[in-house]
């Protein structure tokens, strides 16, 4: 964790602002980081409760509408945020990050996020790569976070096939996907009555201020965003597994 935190910690530095102090770096990190056996645990949960093996967790991003604050004028109408939250196979969330402005895409705040940063260091314990059940012919696979299309192909991260024409083998994978991804759509609802307090509406436009700008820039260099090979193969293993093992 300390050598995680002597690379990514000045990028994550923020200020203190008139509503909050700022989180620090290490408070940040420590709330993403997570031992290898919590992970083990949510994986094997994902295959007992939603059929999708050596999954590790479900990511979305949610668009939260904020009330203006008074005497604000036109300036913050219909303002929104964005949270993005990674859960488990029970309804729990074990990763949040939030604040961003309502226009950045899912993909542009993964990308700039300390679990996407995280995940590519290799640097929160996430268990190796290991063989599905019943599937040794596959070979070692690795952990990965089911999403939606709104986020980059990875080798940790799988979302569906585009298209409206897809052959059984992919329309099975979407499927399979979209019975995974579906608890953090429930968390997200359940999650909804608690963001709606307008006495918290100028915190959340605080935080969004404060994340604007940086967020602009990390969409302008995030450019294309094609699938590497390697991610592709990954997905089309999955793929080939749940044609091999069907519910």
């Amino acid at each position: 964790m300390e050598q995680l935190l002597s690379i990514i910690g000045p990028s994550i530095r923020r200020q203190d602002t008139n509503y909050r102090k700022s989180i620090s770096p290490n408070q940040s990190l420590a709330v993403t980081v997570r031992s290898q056996g919590n992970w083990r645990i949510a994986k094997d949960a994902f295959w007992e409760k939603w059929n999708f093996p050596s999954c590790i967790g479900a990511l979305n991003g949610k668009h939260v509408d904020i009330q203006a604050p008074a005497n604000s004028g036109s300036l913050f109408f219909d303002y929104k945020l964005v949270l993005m939250g990674l859960v488990d196979a029970d309804y729990w969330f074990t990763y949040i990050h939030v604040g961003d402005d309502g226009r950045a895409s899912d993909g542009g705040i993964f990308s700039a996020s300390l679990l996407k940063r995280g995940l590519e260091s290799k640097t929160l314990n996430v268990p190796d790569d290991e063989v599905l059940p019943g599937a040794e012919d596959l070979g070692p696979m690795p952990n990965v976070i089911v999403a939606d299309a709104a986020f980059p192909l990875k080798t940790y991260l799988m979302r569906p096939y585009r298209g409206s024409n897809l052959n059984a083998q992919k329309q099975t994978f979407n499927y399979r996907l979209s019975r995974a991804k579906m608890v953090v759509e429930c968390a997200f609802g359940i999650l909804h009555n608690f963001l709606s307090n307008p006495e918290d509406d100028a915190k959340w436009l605080e935080v969004g201020r404060e994340r604007n700008l940086r967020m602009h820039r990390v969409q302008r260099e995030m450019g294309g965003r094609r699938s590497s090979e390697a991610a592709a193969s990954v997905r089309q293993l999955f793929t080939d597994y749940f044609m091999a093992h069907p519910l």
